[in-house]
């Protein structure tokens, strides 16, 4: 039903735009989704082949809360609904949300009953014809989903009306034979539907046409050019995240919606799901919506920061939509969503641009610099740091359980000291390197929690140079060293604030209260895999930390 509203909503906006408003109309829309998971991989995660035909139409008063009630109401002023209730929705789906009003009292305006099509007859409902393709014929599955209205009910001659509406649905599973099965079923094209005709059900049907014109695609998917399509060409990728810090403005770039795809009347939104897929996390509106962009053939869209926080996840996607007319009465609605998960992280640009004051020398904030002059390079102290305010923030958001149902976290309180701007603090580092309990060599190396792979800590080892000088060492993985990690977790009060919405007037009230958070360190454990004699000396060893700029 999602895909229905989505289809009702887009031939609503095409229709009503137009100079004569039809009051039947189809849409055809062959939907894909992609994943990006790297700077070149998309993967396809399924499909639907989508058909949504009306014939009658009303409008109602959105502005009237009491719309849906199981009683009715009479018209008021307080709550503004100027009309009352003058219809009853006996069956249908009134508001196009997907969930079904049947039982219940609208405002309704106008009404427009179907006078072409008969209502309820589904198995009438037929592809004509189409193009050449594996498309099985007939094509079953049509669903009836007429609205029977009652209208101007408080009237003597109030009415009833059956409002005809069909719908298809055909989907296609996630993965490569699914794709091309999809690719062999539906082809470019004319598709010819007929519905039965109106109070005349057996005899010749009524007739739509409708053309499905080739659309953006996936970089890979389109077997006769697999070089060209869409990709998101910005981005560091960290285990099929795409990461962004959230406190930095994050610019994100993509190719393939050029002028030879994109038709007149087209759109792009820009959005980013939560991890669920199932709410728009940004933009934040009351009512649910992208952003549209400004035409097609935008290829970025810059993210503006804090409105998350580093630890949050979700889903980027950016979703074309197509609204082609073929007719007065029939559109391509085709859509594709070009999906990527976005991991939130804790890069060092975001970092020093929170931390260091305003007007700080660039030497003093860059990677290699040493702001508080204790000897440690920035880049040390912001990599061996532990606890960090974003870590235990993130960790108490995702624990957090406390408040009820109009409560929830907002953020921490309680102060983690930053050692890069303390002269007298310093993280931890790497530990000495020593023996464990059979002979093998260990150096322990805390790190940074939450920076995806935006650090990277490379292994040295001293080792005679020329004329007997030390000289570090590259240490590689294999033979000689294996490179584990171990947890740390820790558990301690934090105060925290929360933020309450009241139920019915809106006020929201901030709170501040006490938790305990659990929290775990992630260290990396150099080993050799061969004990060692004990007498010998131990080897120095150290660790460099190298801070990656998210691109």
């Amino acid at each position: 039903m999602e895909t229905h509203r989505i289809l009702a909503a887009a031939l609503a906006t095409v229709v009503i735009s137009s100079p004569a408003r039809a009051d039947n109309a189809l849409a055809l829309s062959a939907n894909r989704t992609y994943y990006q998971s790297n700077a070149f991989n998309l993967r396809f995660d399924g499909g639907s082949l989508n058909l949504y035909f009306y014939d009658g139409n009303y409008t109602y008063d959105t502005g009237c809360p009491l719309n849906g009630a199981a009683i009715a109401f009479p018209p008021s002023d307080i709550p503004p609904c100027e009309r009352g209730a003058t219809g009853f929705v006996a069956s249908g789906d009134a508001n196009g949300d997907g969930v079904r009003d049947d039982s219940s009292y609208w405002s309704i305006i106008t009404i427009v009953d179907s006078v072409l099509v008969e209502p309820s007859r589904p198995e009438l409902c037929e592809l004509f014809a189409g193009p050449p393709s594996a498309m099985p014929r007939p094509l079953i599955g049509f669903q009836d989903e007429t609205d029977v209205v009652f209208y101007n009910i408080r009237a003597v001659d109030s009415q009833q009306y059956d409002l005809t509406e069909y719908t298809l649905d055909r989907s296609y599973g996630a993965g490569t034979a699914e794709l091309k099965r999809m690719n062999e079923e539906i082809v470019p094209g004319q598709y010819v539907f007929t519905f039965p005709r109106k109070e005349m059900p057996e005899s010749t049907p009524v007739a739509f046409k409708v053309t499905i014109v080739p659309t953006l695609e996936a970089l890979g998917s389109n077997t006769r050019n697999r070089r060209s399509g869409f990709r998101f060409t910005s981005g560091s990728w960290y285990q099929e995240y795409y990461q962004m810090d959230p406190r930095l403005i994050n610019r994100v770039r993509w190719v393939g919606n050029d002028r030879t795809v994109v038709r007149a009347g087209d759109q792009l939104y820009f959005s980013i799901l939560d991890s669920t897929e199932s709410i728009i996390a940004f933009p934040p509106t009351e009512i649910q919506s992208p952003v549209r962009l400004n035409n097609p053939t935008v290829k970025s869209y810059n993210l503006p920061p804090f409105f998350f926080v580093v630890g949050d996840e979700g889903v980027m996607n950016l979703q074309y939509n197509r609204q082609l007319g073929s007719s007065a009465a029939a559109f391509d609605a085709s859509g594709r969503d070009f999906r990527a998960k976005v991991l939130f992280v804790d890069s060092y640009n975001g970092y020093a641009q929170s931390i260091f004051p305003p007007g700080t020398a660039r030497r003093d904030r860059a990677v290699k610099g040493d702001y508080d002059h204790d000897g440690m390079t920035n880049a040390d102290e912001y990599a061996f740091q532990y606890p960090t305010f974003e870590h235990i923030n993130a960790s108490a958001k995702a624990q957090f359980t406390g408040g009820g149902a109009n409560t929830t976290y907002y953020t921490l309180v309680t102060d983690i000291p930053d050692p890069i701007i303390d002269p007298a603090l310093k993280p931890a580092g790497p530990s000495a390197v020593t023996l464990d309990d059979e002979n093998r060599i260990v150096f322990e190396v805390p790190v940074r929690p939450r920076v995806g792979n935006t650090v990277k800590y490379e292994f040295l080892e001293m080792v005679p140079g020329k004329k007997g000088k030390l000289k570090p060492r590259k240490l590689k993985l294999g033979d000689t060293w294996e490179l584990t990690t171990r947890v740390v977790t820790t558990t301690e009060p934090f105060t925290i604030r929360t933020r309450t919405v009241d139920p019915v007037f809106g006020a929201v009230t901030f709170d501040e209260d006490e938790m305990d958070v659990t929290h775990e360190q992630e260290i990396l454990v150099l080993r050799s895999i061969q004990p060692v004699d004990p007498a010998d000396p131990l080897p120095q060893l150290s660790v460099r930390a190298n801070v990656v700029a998210l691109k």
